[in-house]
Order: structure tokens, then sequence, then C-alpha cells
């Protein structure tokens, strides 16, 4: 059932400028700007101070673009242009061409990119920024414009919808501060993976894995409900895993270090986190739970709230980690991608099974650190609402 509401971006110059939205489930069909005479003259929009500003469209996140629902086509360039702003559009060609644009920044400039995306493409964009420190830093400064599938990021800092986010950064409305990151680094000791969102193994690793079937293409963030009675009733799920200097051992069905609250607009399975604070918070369910216990405890983040407390209990484990550690997985192997060893980091899937060190090696070490807010030449940003 489409739905269609009317969303006011911003007022200039006499004109009253908002866009219609329809929306089909979660999916977005349509955005059309509409524009009416201003009751009041307003000043300029924040924007004009911005130098380096680029909107990085990629095409293909979400269900991918149409042209009812193509936001940078049908609503971002028109109202930049009406601005008279200074501005780059980037497109996404493939999946390799948003790092590739990473790597290509100048180093010596400050930058502000509007990620018209989900999060794959943000950790795709971080993972390619180009190696130096030159003194003093560059800042580079995202807002990410939530048109992708789970659009953690985007909810997490309170910019659910599109259309309210752009139109919260056009007059000036969002807090901008440090974006904590974190490294992954895999148990070959050479790949080297930043993330800001998860780092899963288990469930949550494996419904990324189910998600991408071809009959669940079609479908917007329903997609990994769909999905995951596929992994209840097929998957193993029995981590072994332990965590130094944290007091973690054992076997899980669900295990988690989450950066943000929201994995999805409506689901928050970890209401402790907040993707301002240089912190991560390990959740995770024992594999002693029989299915239908672990699957009232996944779908419990559908009730939780921000700030909400976990119930403590012998099978679940939720604590906040600030500091460095390994992972250390002590699976046995069963076929050559046996998806005990799937690895999700912000929705990349990587089998830890072609990152050994040795191909003898029995127990698989991932590193994690916490690296604040430096990235390459850059101190990263992110605009958002508390």
């Amino acid at each position: 059932m489409i739905t269609t509401v009317r969303k006011h971006l911003v007022d200039f110059c006499g004109e009253r400028i908002s866009v219609e939205i329809d929306k089909d489930g979660s999916k977005y069909t349509k955005f059309a700007l509409l524009s009416e005479p201003c009751p009041q003259e307003c000043a300029p929009p924040q924007l004009f101070t911005r130098e380096n500003l680029i909107v990085l469209d990629s095409v293909h996140s979400g269900t991918g673009r149409t042209s009812g629902n193509d936001i940078t086509v049908n609503v971002i360039e028109p109202v930049l242009r009406r601005l008279h702003a200074r501005y780059q559009v980037v497109k996404s060609q493939n999946s390799k061409s948003v790092a590739e644009f990473g790597n290509q920044l100048d180093p010596t400039q400050s930058y502000t990119i509007l990620f018209v995306s989900g999060d794959t493409s943000v950790s795709e964009f971080f993972n390619g920024v180009g190696a130096g420190v030159p003194s003093p830093r560059s800042s580079l400064t995202i807002l990410p414009i939530a048109m992708g599938t789970g659009n953690a990021l985007a909810n997490s800092l309170n910019l659910n919808c599109p259309v309210e986010a752009f139109a919260s950064f056009l007059r000036g409305e969002l807090v901008t501060a440090e974006f904590p990151l974190y490294r992954a680094i895999l148990p070959d000791g050479e790949t080297s993976v930043v993330f800001f969102i998860v780092l899963s193994l288990g469930f949550h690793a494996n419904l990324l894995h189910a998600a991408e079937n071809e009959k669940y293409k079609s479908m917007g963030v329903e997609r990994f409900q769909e999905a995951s009675g596929d992994i209840l009733q097929n998957y193993k799920l029995q981590e072994q895993i332990t965590l130094d200097k944290q007091g973690v051992a054992g076997s899980y069905a669900y295990f988690a270090l989450v950066n943000v609250p929201n994995l999805e607009a409506s689901y928050i399975p970890s209401p402790q986190s907040d993707p301002f604070k240089h912190e991560l918070h390990l959740l995770a369910y024992s594999s002693s739970l029989n299915r239908k216990q672990l699957l009232e405890r996944i779908m419990a983040g559908y009730k939780n709230r921000r700030g909400d407390e976990l119930t403590a209990d012998p099978y679940t484990t939720y604590k906040r980690i600030s500091e460095g550690f390994e992972i250390k997985l002590q699976n046995k192997q069963e076929g050559p991608n046996d998806p005990a060893f799937e690895l999700c980091l912000d929705g990349q899937l990587y089998n830890l099974l072609q990152y050994k060190s040795d191909q003898h090696q029995e127990e698989l070490t991932i590193q994690v650190e916490l690296i604040d807010s430096a990235l390459g030449s850059f101190d990263i940003l992110v605009m958002g609402k508390h």
C-alpha cells in the first residue's frame, strides 16, 4: 500500500520548497519537488559556507533507483542549484567505485560528503581512504542520506527520513561530532577492515548472507525477517569464541560487537550503544538456548527503546568495551565454505577460512582496534541529531 506525505525542505528567497514522498512499506517509490510562495523571508541556508560539497550517490543501494525515487536527481541537485551552491555529484559505477573515490581525495583539502546510500557504501568509502598524516590534518564530514536497506547509521543518528536529513542539513540544524571508528585485523594478519556499525559472527552474519538470496532481493528491510526463518531452521549457530581481557568465553548462537543502537529503523538490539561515543557493546546469546528462546531474545530488539537496560541472565552477555582486544574463534570446520566462519563487518561478509595465515591453523584470531576518529589524512566527523 502506497502512503504519501509532504515534507517541508527549506525556505529561500520568498519560496517555500517541499517534497512529496510516496512510500510502499519500507521502500521509497517517489520524491517530487514542490514550491509555493513563502510566508516570510528567511536567511540563506548554512551550506553556503561549506567547501568541497560532494553528493555521493550509490545508485544500486537499497532496491536501486528509478526515475521516481531518484532523490539526487529529483530533489538534491535541483535544490542545490536553486540555492546557488557549489557541489559535485559522484555516482557509483560498480562495487569498487566508492572505495576508489575515497582513495582519490586530496589529503590537503577538507570535504563534506552527503552519502545517498546505505551503510555498505560508507564502509567501502572509509576502507578506500588513502594513507598519510599531514599536519595539520584535513577534515572529512559525512552525512548519511538513508537510501539503503537497514540504514543503521542514519537511523542511529536520528536521520530516518532522507528528505528530513537533507532539510536539516540545509537549515543548519545538525550537530557535527567526531566519528568513532574501529579496525578489525583478520587472521592472516594482513587484511585490515575499518568498521563503525557492527562486527558479528553467528546469526547476524549468517542472516546477511541468506538475505542476499535472489528470492529476497526485491524486498526492502523486510527481507531480513523473511530470511531469519532459514537461519533458524538450517544453520548450526554454535560459535566457539573467547575474548581476551574481557572475561568472555563460550558457545554463542548470536555474537555482535555494536557501535550503534539501531540496526534498522525500528530494531534496537543494543539500546546502550551511541554512535557518538568511542565504545563498542558486546551483545551475545548462548547457543544453549533453543531456537524459540533465541528468537525471542533477538526479536526483543523491536520492543527496546534507546537507553534501556537489557535484562541479564546466564544466556545473555551485554557489556561495554572501550579498549582494543582479540577475538579467538575455535570452531571445528565442516566443509570448505562453512558458514560458522562467516564474519560480518558493516554488511560486508568475510569467510575467515579464506584468511588463515596457516591452512592447519585451528584457532583463528581477529584483532579489534579502536582508532578514534582519524583515518588516513583526515579527521572524520559525522553529522546527526542527538
